[in-house]
Formats: C-alpha cells, structure tokens, sequence
C-alpha cells in the first residue's frame, strides 16, 4: 500500500547496510529479506537497513509492502519491542497523516491484546490527537517503564520507577524531590525521559563517589557530559539544571568559572559570545576553527573582534600552523586599531598587547608606534582607566619589556594621579623593580603633610607591613584618616574605592593585624572615631566595633564613655543593650541575606507561572516582599537611631533607664523590675523596655513615690521602696551572646 502524503527518509538505521547487500539486485534483495524472517534470530537491523535503503532510494511501494510483511511476521512472534522499532523506522519516512495512525493501531492490536495491552496504547494517545510519530514515542517509553529504570522530568527532576501498575494504568516514581509521585501512564508518556547509563544523572546515581570526584577534578567534563545527555545547551539552561542536584547556589560561580575557562580552551567546544546560545560539542576541532575564522574576517565590532582572536588562539595546538589565522587575526586587529586610535586608548593598548602576544610581525601593525605613545602620562591613564582592571598589571609589564627604566620613572610620577587599581599593580611592579626607597619617600610626604589620597591611604592599610618598615606614620593615625576619608561623598572609581576600604574594617583578620601593632592608647583612639564616624551605615559601624571588643574587651569602656556624655538617662538619645543591638543587627544580616532574596526567587517562579491577574503565588510572594521591605525599613532607621549600652554610668539616684526598682502593692506583695533599653526584656530576670507601659509609670520616681501600674490583671497601687543599680545576673544578661554575634 502506498500512502499519501510527501514519503522522505528522516531517520537512520541501526546499522549500515552491507557491501553485500548493496551490490544485489531489487529481486535478489527481496528473495534475501523474506528468507531472513525465517532466521533465528532474524537479523532485524539489517532488514531495517534495507526498507530505510530502499525508501531512500525512491522505492517507496517496495519499501511498504516488505514493511509490511515484516510487520505480520513480528506479530506472530508476538515481539512488542520490535514491532514498536519498526513503526517508528516507518514513521520516518513520511510526515504525519491519518492513514497511519490506522496502521499503527493495526499492528499494535496484534502484540499489545487484552484490556491491559490496549489500556498501555491508549494513554500513548492513539486514541486522540497526537500526531502518530509521538504516540510510537510514549507507548515505547511506557514500555520501557520497569522498576529501577532512571528518568527525568522538567518539573521533579530526577527519578528512579519503584513501581508499575498495568491495571491502574499508573507508574510509581521515586523523585529526588518527591518520593512515591505516581504518574497516569498518559502523563508519564508524555513528561518522563527514560536515560541511559551515560546520562548526567545517573551517572550520578549509579556512581556518586566517582561523580563528585570527577565534579572537582574537571567540572569543564561535568558540563560536557550534561551536552550530550541533554544536547546543546545555553549557559543559563547549564545553570537550571545544575544548580540544586549538581552544585549549590554557593558553589556555582567558582565551579563555571573553572569550567568555562577549560571549554573555551578545548578546540572541540562551541563555545558563543551570547550567554542565552547554546554551547556545543563539534564533531572536529576544525569545524570550530573554520567557523572562528569566518566569523573574524566578516567580524567589524572591535569588542568583538578582541574576543574572537582569544577564541581563535586558544582553539590551536602546539603542533598547529597558525599561519592562516595570523593572517586574518592581523587584518582584523590592524583594522580595530585604526577604529579606536586617538580615542580608545585602553582599547587601543589591549590591541597592541593582543598582537604582540600572538606574535603577529610588526609590520602588520604599529606595536612599537602605539606603545611610545602610551609613555605619554596622560595617555598611560586614559588607557589604564579605560581597560579591564586585569589587564593593567599586562599593560605595565608591556611597557616595561620596552623600557623597563623609563615605565618606573612613569609609574613614579603618577602615583598622585592613580586610581587604585592602577596604583596596586603600578606599586606591585615599583617593589619588583626595587623602587622601594622612592615609594617610601613620596608615601611619607603625603601621610606628613596630610595630603594622601584616598587610594594611597587605602593601599597602606591593606599594606601594614609596608607602612611599618617605610615608617609611613602612626598606623592608628593612617586608620583614622582612613575613617575620615570614608566621610566624603564619592563617585565612579573613588566610591568603589570606599567600598572596599569599608569593607575592610569589617574583616576580623586584618582587624586583629592592624591592632595588634596598637598601644591600649592608639586603640582606644581608633574606637572613638569610629564610634562617631558618620563613613558607616548603622549596622556595618556597629559591626566593626563588635569586632573590636571581641578582640579586646577594654574598649567597650570607650562606648560607655561615649554614652555617659551623651546623657545616660536618654533624655538625649535612645538606648538598648549590647546584646538586643546586636542581636537586631543578625536579624538584619539575616533578612538582607537570606530572606530578602529568598523571597525574590519565590516571586521569579511564581511569575513563571503566567497570567499575573489570577496568579495567587505571585501575589502572595508580593504581599510577603512589602512585609519583608517595611521590615528592613524599620530595623535600618532603629539601628541609626538607638545606641548600644552597658548602662555603665548610668544615675540610680531615681527610677530610670539603667536601675532595678523594688515596687509594694497596697497587698504587701513585692515586686522586682530591671527597666533597661527600648528592644530589652526577660521574663524571668524581671527585664522590662524602657518603652513599656510599666517603666514610663516608673522612670524619674524616687523610693518613697506611689504609682499605678498597668498590669495584665488590671491596675494596681503599689509605692516604691528601693531604687539601685542592676544585678550581677542582669548584667550577665546584658554582656552575654552581645559580642559573639558579631563573628
């Protein structure tokens, strides 16, 4: 029978077809296909490599009507899985139509009998409208489906089958995200992926141990094995699928910075420009490499251009000629630096460094012509300012491979100029050349006269040992000029700078450094200043000076101090403990960090979902986020507002912030209440907030005064009897866990 329809080989057998049978005639290959039926085994893929051949050859009736010759003769064996093979091979070579659905459901009746073999056919979706070629697709999974089979799904990830009910027409997965999902065979067909044993997944599975070694030895094969199990895929899709069951959140930018480097480097992998195109593995190293010179001779975007030229080296061996790329390379590069000379000077250096690395000839473009002109010290910044901070430290070392003495003698003129990153790798090449001894000189002028730039002060502090043996100055001195400096607005390059110098401060190591080479005196100084600096937010001031006390618990006499100028009553500021200041602050930590993006990721995926207007996890996650922003509002403006205490220093001459007052009741019955700062309390110490109802009844009354206090049970007169400072168990209180939060 001959369909209708448009009849094109898309598939391939199994196996190629032989000399042999290719050197037959149509009448001897037949007389061969009908006797190989009564082989046992019959050489199936073979015969299959034989329809495939003749439909591609154009003869479609003989192709057919063999087809279905085969077809009976597999009934009869009652083979489900060949049967299955055959229909698919069939599939291929013709589009879609309703005849062949017919003829699907023809042959299948004859191997799949019964209510349960029919009920397996049906949720293949015969019975409907799926194209027939699908309905082969599932109704072989389906079959595939055995206790132990690995499988993977879009929405759950990961399974293995634990069972399968024929009768119910269910299978039973066991789902790294859920265990004992059961799926209806009409969804399962149309969801899982049955994987092999060299799939990303179960290679995992099966070899955990292995796995993870392999995963922290050469993630760059991880990633190529994930290629091949799922094809070509983009590096935010390689991110999806990895983040959760293969790497954590943590742990995936230094795991595909490792990767990317080794794939960019391997002359196998495709690797594109764009994050959203798929990578790929090429069949030959050189389809990549034809397809890199390609695109660079037809390449105008110098960006572009610079990229592709890295690409292109990297993509040779050592045994390779590069000759032909040199040449394209060279073009492409001379042409580049023809676009940017006079006003890319960064791109322009980068060009030159390119070229000279590469080793194109001179002749081909002005490296010695572009790098006089880079000796120029305004030219020189341009260039350094307008390139990658890590390409600076090459552009140096570029200059100095033609005159090392001259490229000093710059480096040394405009230190007073540098931004930090160019003064880090600008000092890294003065000390390997031996310029120490002018280094110190200017360094010292600067610190003496107090005119040092931001950047030198920050390259002192992160240079201690430097600033020492240089004797620089006062290092608590340099450290409070840093603080200083954090003070002024900013922008661009100089508020990166302040960043990074504030975040300095609040690494304990280096803190422990630095105060280390302090007297008692020098340190207490450096607490004051921070304690009134205005270069900090709220929680990273208090931060740092947690730090401090951690390390030595004396300056916390400085705080106090600090405090009792201020009024330690709180007439004149707001107080709370060390110990609720700090918590505030990990709760604050907590919910930046944490919660916040948390909470992000959760409205991401619930937009996901589509159609915003009934999206009741969209809106949810929205309602949580105004929660989530008040709060942090809240707990920011507290922490810029109240002060962290001791209480040391405060007045006990009357009922206030800092005193444990004795109340009687009219009953004769005593109470106890340590009245301490706003975010303060403890039931069973008898700490109440300074804000409560109780101590605004109490605060500014003296033993001897009758009051009425606002209790659960309603209220009551009671007189005060004692008025003192707090209970060593109080301060107890007060002094514990205040400090260890700040680790």
């Amino acid at each position: 029978m001959l369909w209708k329809g448009k009849l094109v080989p898309k598939g391939k057998p199994a196996v190629e077809l032989s000399e042999e049978l290719k050197s037959k005639s149509l009448e001897q290959l037949e007389e061969w296909f009908v006797n190989s039926q009564s082989v046992e085994p019959p050489p199936i893929d073979h015969m299959m490599a034989v329809l495939s051949s003749l439909a591609a050859s154009g003869k479609l009736r003989a192709a057919e009507n063999w087809a279905e010759m085969l077809q009976d003769t597999l009934a009869e064996r009652m083979d489900k899985d060949l049967t299955l093979k055959l229909l698919q091979l069939r599939g291929e070579w013709r589009d879609n139509v309703p005849e062949f659905r017919d003829v699907c459901l023809k042959a299948l009746s004859k191997v799949f009998k019964g209510q349960i073999g029919q009920g397996i056919v049906n949720s293949a979706g015969f019975g409907g409208i799926v194209e027939p070629k699908e309905c082969l697709r599932r109704l072989a999974l389906l079959t595939s489906l055995k206790p132990g089979v690995l499988c993977h799904d879009k929405t759950w990830g990961f399974g293995v089958v634990s069972g399968v009910e024929e009768f119910y027409k269910k299978v039973i997965v066991d789902f790294d995200k859920k265990h004992g999902h059961q799926m209806s065979f009409a969804y399962a067909g149309e969801v899982l992926e049955v994987l092999s044993d060299r799939h990303l997944f179960a290679m995992k599975h099966r070899d955990p141990d292995g796995f993870a070694k392999l995963l922290k030895e050469d993630p760059a094969e991880i990633v190529r094995i994930a290629i091949r199990s799922f094809g070509p895929l983009s590096s935010i899709r390689i991110r999806e699928i990895f983040t959760g069951p293969i790497v954590s959140d943590a742990e995936w930018k230094g795991f595909w910075e490792t990767a990317r480097k080794k794939l960019k480097q391997d002359p196998f992998i495709s690797f594109p420009s764009n994050r959203e195109q798929p990578i790929r593995i090429m069949e030959h190293a050189t389809d990549q490499r034809n397809e890199l010179l390609e695109s660079l001779r037809q390449e105008r975007d110098v960006e572009t251009i610079l990229k592709l030229v890295d690409k292109l080296e990297a993509s040779y061996g050592s045994e390779d000629s590069k000759d032909e790329g040199k040449v394209i390379a060279a073009e492409r590069l001379a042409f580049a630096l023809k676009g940017v000379r006079g006003r890319g000077h960064g791109t322009a250096a980068i060009i030159i460094m390119t070229a000279k690395r590469i080793g194109i000839s001179p002749d081909l473009i002005d490296i010695s012509g572009m790098t006089e002109e880079l000796f120029s010290p305004d030219k020189f910044l341009t260039a350094a300012v307008g390139m990658p901070a890590k390409d600076v430290g090459k552009l140096i070392a570029h200059l100095a491979d033609s005159d090392s003495p001259r490229t000093a003698q710059l480096m040394l003129s405009l230190l007073p100029r540098m931004q930090m990153n160019v003064l880090n790798d600008a000092m890294e090449f003065l000390v390997c050349v031996g310029k120490q001894n002018e280094c110190a000189d200017y360094f010292r002028s600067v610190v003496r006269s107090e005119q040092a730039s931001l950047e030198i002060l920050s390259w002192l502090c992160r240079h201690p040992d430097e600033a020492e043996s240089w004797s620089v100055g006062n290092l608590s001195e340099i450290l409070i000029r840093s603080a200083n400096a954090l003070e002024v607005s900013r922008s661009g390059k100089a508020l990166q700078t302040q960043k990074q110098l504030r975040a300095l401060f609040e690494q304990r190591q280096w803190m422990e450094k630095v105060l280390g080479r302090m007297d008692g005196r020098q340190r207490q100084n450096l607490m004051s200043k921070i304690n009134v600096s205005k270069g900090w937010e709220a929680v990273e001031q208090r931060s740092v000076m947690a730090i401090m006390i951690k390390l030595y618990p004396e300056l916390g006499k400085v705080l106090a101090s600090d405090a009792e100028e201020k009024g330690p009553q709180g007439k004149l500021g707001r107080f709370t403990s060390w110990r609720s200041y700090n918590q505030r602050v990990e709760q604050l930590r907590r919910l930046v960090t944490d919660e916040i993006p948390k909470n992000s990721q959760e409205i991401g995926i619930a937009r996901s979902y589509g159609d915003l207007r009934e999206n009741s996890e969209y809106k949810a996650a929205k309602e949580h986020q105004n929660i989530l922003m008040r709060r942090q509002e809240e707990w920011e403006n507290g922490l810029r507002e109240v002060k962290g205490t001791d209480f040391k220093g405060f007045a006990e001459d009357a009922a206030g912030v800092g005193t444990c007052v004795v109340v009687k009741d009219d009953q004769g019955i005593i109470e106890r209440y340590n009245i301490l700062g706003e975010w303060d309390g403890d039931e069973e110490l008898a700490i109440i907030s300074s804000t409560s109802v109780i101590a605004g009844a109490l605060i500014g009354r003296k033993v001897g005064d009758e009051v009425v206090l606002q209790t659960v049970s309603g209220e009551k007169k009671a007189g005060i009897v004692e008025v003192t400072g707090l209970s060593d168990a109080v301060k107890k209180w007060i002094s514990s866990s205040a400090i260890d939060l700040a680790d």
